[in-house]
């Protein structure tokens, strides 16, 4: 196979020309991807000495629970126009995810752009998020708020620190300056708008796109807070906008239901209904995530439980995509696992115990918190006798949904 590392000075110009061709990015934006080529990991698919297809990844973390998780995330794959349906970016993509379990990450994630294409990898849909499109004058806060500062492009280290210093819940991910560099830098429409304190540290803000509609909507790319006091304060500054701006659409926060602050949300979706700037609310699964090391993973587990032991039979489909001599075949083998307040995987079969037979996919899943094991049982292939099934909902029904927090 012609898959390689990218070669910065050879590729640069062909990669241009893939994320141009495929719509990600026009010309007068190309010098924004110097930094994020010199600065991602990536692998390019060749013909005729020449990129055709590009898969970049960065690393980060991934929080299960109180720990921190090796986290890669697939941040790119493009094709271009004369590269399509040959099968080159789910080969170079599986070779990327490989080199990545290498070099140490316990988990891979990705933003999907239809559901099946990655579940080939091994990948499972995650938790539904809310996108909710609501009028900034109907919010219910009542607090006082600062006069926010700007944010720019040129304050992107800023930015990242704030990130980097949110408040994280389980499933939250978290990656480098590059990423957020890269997003905040591509289009004019971006904007910013926060708080520091007394030691000039950005402790909370929010990064919107839509600047110059008179009207909107704008949306919320991200937030970011270190407490629900912070969180109040930039809902509020949300709402100082509803004298002019008539629509903000943001995913929600993890574990925070934004209609709670809403005044007359059902009156507002009907007067407002199939115009521009109609209030609603809408659900999707649009990241998935798989499990790369197994051992690291469950190690991080602890389940507020009576401990007990399960075979599981483990199949991952990425195995086929990787060559004979890859240093990593995937996760496909037979393990033995105990759950409690300590957990810990093993290799082997333990005669005595029950069995669960699934594949990564269901199983990264289960263990994320995204659906119990008697759900996927009728959607995935997971395979086992209802005393089981019935412990591992018990198991896992302590864990919150996991909501990455991160848009990639």
């Amino acid at each position: 196979m012609n898959i390689r590392p990218v070669n910065y000075k050879k590729d640069k110009k062909h990669i241009y020309q893939i994320w141009h061709e495929v719509g990600w990015i026009s010309p007068d934006s190309f010098k924004y991807l110097d930094n994020w080529i010199l600065n991602s990991s990536g692998l390019v698919y060749e013909i005729k000495n020449q990129a055709e297809c590009l898969v970049t990844s960065l690393q980060g973390n991934f929080k299960y629970q109180k720990n921190n998780i090796p986290f890669s995330c697939i941040t790119g794959v493009t094709t271009s126009l004369v590269a399509r349906k040959q099968n080159f970016a789910g080969k170079t993509t599986a070779i990327k995810i490989a080199d990545d379990a290498i070099k140490g990450a316990a988990i891979c994630g990705l933003g999907m752009f239809e559901q099946g294409f990655y579940n080939q990898f091994g990948f499972g849909s995650g938790t539904y998020e809310r996108l909710i499109h609501f009028s900034p004058a109907s919010l219910n806060i009542d607090i006082p708020f600062r006069t926010p500062i700007r944010l720019t492009k040129k304050n992107y280290k800023d930015i990242q620190w704030s990130r980097e210093n949110r408040l994280q819940k389980h499933g939250s991910c978290t990656l480098p300056e590059v990423f957020t560099k890269f997003e905040i830098s591509l289009n004019k429409e971006h904007f910013g708008l926060g708080y520091r304190d007394k030691n000039d540290n950005l402790t909370h803000h929010i990064w919107l796109s839509g600047y110059g509609s008179e009207n909107g909507p704008l949306s919320v790319q991200w937030m970011a807070y270190q407490n629900y006091e912070q969180f109040l304060e930039l809902m509020a500054l949300i709402k100082s906008l509803g004298n002019q701006i008539m629509l903000i659409r943001m995913i929600e926060p993890p574990e925070i239901y934004i209609q709670d602050f809403l005044n007359y949300p059902f009156y507002n979706r009907m007067l407002s209904k199939d115009s521009k700037f109609m209030n609603q609310n809408k659900t999707m699964s649009y990241w998935q995530i798989r499990i790369l090391d197994i051992f690291k993973c469950i190690k991080a587990t602890s389940l507020p439980i009576e401990e007990f032991s399960f075979n599981l039979k483990l199949i991952d489909p990425i195995t086929k995509f990787l060559k004979a001599d890859s240093p990593w075949k995937g996760l496909s083998g037979d393990y033995v696992i105990t759950l409690g307040k300590e957990s810990f995987c093993k290799n082997g079969i333990n005669k005595n115990l029950e069995t669960v037979e699934t594949t990564v996919n269901a199983f990264t899943r289960l263990w994320s918190g995204v659906l119990p094991a008697s759900s996927l049982k009728l959607s995935e292939k997971f395979i086992s006798n209802k005393n089981l099934i019935k412990k591992l909902d018990q198991a896992f029904a302590s864990l919150p949904k996991p909501y990455t927090d991160w848009e990639f």
